[in-house]
């Protein structure tokens, strides 16, 4: 069960150095007070690498990376963006969940890939922002199934699509920037 579903998309994506984000679009301007330094995603890329005991997401201002098995290749992700947090976590059919939060610099929060480029998904599904309110907290929760059957592979768009599995939810959070946990999973595996 989720929270009250504004948006949810899913679709093919190709991932390429074993991530794909959500990104301010720096198309859509800021969302600051006027007179107040005006900070931009480009200052935190790429975000720092996931603390220990964490792997599948990490997070900067203006950005959220979700760490895939495949190097290069597809995979199946649905965004779910809610204007309440998630009632519930599912973690039945999941491999891995984890959690925290992002803070939104712009209006526009969208799907990047590899680059930190804003990206249209394979069949344009991920055109939508991903930030119902526009610029401010966040709350992010992913989760994976299947991502380490491809470790490190790289495929191109031609091969056959992996069995990796990815659901992320978004939710705004107001003041409140949500602290980082692990709600599933083993301990992260090592992707060299």
């Amino acid at each position: 069960m989720t929270g009250n579903v504004v948006l949810e998309v899913g679709d093919w994506l190709m991932v390429e150095f074993r991530s794909f984000c959500l990104i301010d679009d720096p198309s859509a301007g800021t969302d600051q007070p006027e007179g107040a330094p005006v900070e931009d995603v480009e200052d935190y890329l790429p975000p720092p690498d996931p603390p220990e005991g964490h792997d599948l997401l990490t997070a900067a201002p203006g950005i959220v990376a979700i760490t895939t098995g495949v190097f290069r290749g597809m995979v199946h992700v649905t965004f779910r963006v809610s204007d309440t947090p998630p009632a519930t976590v599912d973690t039945e059919e999941w491999d891995t969940v984890e959690e925290l939060g992002f803070r939104a610099l712009s209006e526009s929060t969208r799907i990047a890939s590899g680059e930190f480029v804003p990206v249209v998904g394979a069949r344009g599904a991920f055109t939508d922002t991903l930030t119902a309110d526009g610029a401010g907290n966040y709350g992010v929760r992913a989760y994976e199934r299947g991502r380490h059957l491809a470790l490190g592979r790289s495929r191109s768009e031609d091969d056959d699509y992996t069995r990796e599995r990815y659901l992320v939810e978004i939710w705004p959070t107001g003041e409140r920037l949500l602290p980082r946990r692990r709600i599933k999973g083993q301990a992260p595996p090592l992707l060299g």
